[in-house]
């Protein structure tokens, strides 16, 4: 060390410091990399599964191939008809697109190319505009089914996404219908309240409240619905405990502007920093009680008054609820006392 030994750690201390937090950061990556296996093996048995389930796909639309040329040989070969079997075809085409969307448009070329070559080379039929249409026919509805797949996948993929914004938001969110019922109950109002989502689904939004103040605080959220406004309200857990929620709530409308479909409500606890503010008032109050008092003693002169107004005094200000003073001798034997605020409390 190029410092003086009086003005710096000592070198063993120095290095046992270096080496506990060498033993943390170890500790740390080792926890990232339990982390990051742990996902990665989530990951990689997701991907099984997909995997799976792709191949069982595969192996489906393979046998329904596989009886659509069947059917077309039977049917043009040996009955020398084309009516009636190309319906079956529409399921592997409906299928395909379904699972691969626009990709599964593959299987209605194949089977289009299948039905018109059979035509030509084993019917020995030219083949007619019915044929044409026909084929026109299938790669239309697959088309179709295929834009539709892809439309839905992506609805429920917009409302996968809002709900997982809704129930891992950290601020408490509730949802509830015209009808004052609850239709969504995120993790974090869970947490604050202490029911479970399943719990509360369906029940009516006055079960949070306390019973004391239910009609209030039903008030104030009628009250506030036309208006994005933060309003007090206290919430009633499931162990009984209450906690006092900062909540804003608007209205959810249909596209015609005035058919209300919903209202959702984001919440806030604050009972501990009203805690916090009513315990700084109180200190205030009491600092304000006892300067009054400093100031008495320093302008009353008779023991008597002075020990009254003192009680007095830390009552009105609201610093105390009661006050006592008793003057005692040296034996221990009372000389004056004084009281105030024992009467109110008893009443």
């Amino acid at each position: 060390l190029l410092m003086k030994r009086d003005t710096c750690l000592p070198y063993r201390y120095l290095s046992s410091l270096s080496l506990q937090q060498a033993g943390n950061r170890q500790a740390t990556g080792r926890r990232r990399i339990d982390k990051l296996m742990v996902k990665t093996g989530v990951n990689l048995m997701r991907l099984k599964f997909e995997w799976r389930e792709e191949k069982n796909k595969i192996l489906v639309m393979a046998i329904l191939c596989g009886i659509c040329c069947c059917l077309t040989y039977y049917f043009h070969a040996i009955l020398e008809t084309g009516r009636i079997f190309t319906h079956f075809f529409y399921i592997p085409i409906i299928l395909a697109s379904l699972w691969w969307r626009r990709k599964g448009l593959v299987v209605a070329i194949f089977l289009v190319v299948l039905l018109i070559l059979s035509h030509i080379f084993i019917r020995g039929a030219p083949t007619t505009a019915n044929d044409y249409l026909r084929a026109l026919m299938f790669i239309v509805i697959a088309y179709v089914v295929a834009v539709l797949s892809e439309r839905i996948v992506k609805t429920e993929g917009e409302r996968d996404y809002q709900e997982s914004l809704i129930n891992y938001a950290n601020a408490p969110i509730i949802v509830w219908n015209p009808e004052f019922r609850i239709t969504r109950f995120n993790r974090a109002f869970e947490h604050l309240t202490g029911y479970k989502a399943d719990d509360v689904i369906g029940q009516e939004l006055n079960i949070l409240f306390p019973e004391a103040s239910r009609d209030k605080s039903m008030s104030k959220i009628e009250r506030t619905l036309s208006r994005w406004e933060s309003v007090e309200i206290p919430i009633s857990r499931k162990d009984g405990e209450t906690r006092i929620a900062l909540w804003n709530s608007a209205n959810i409308y249909a596209e015609d502007g005035d058919t209300l479909l919903a209202t959702i409500a984001q919440g806030q606890d604050i009972t501990e920093r009203k805690r916090a503010e009513e315990r700084i008032e109180h200190l205030n109050k009491i600092i304000l009680a006892i300067r009054n008092v400093n100031q008495l003693i320093t302008k009353e002169k008779d023991i008597d008054n002075l020990i009254k107004k003192a009680c007095s005094l830390l009552v009105e200000t609201s610093g105390y609820f009661t006050s006592w003073i008793v003057l005692l001798d040296k034996s221990g034997k009372v000389i004056l006392n004084a009281n105030s605020g024992f009467g109110k409390l008893s009443s």
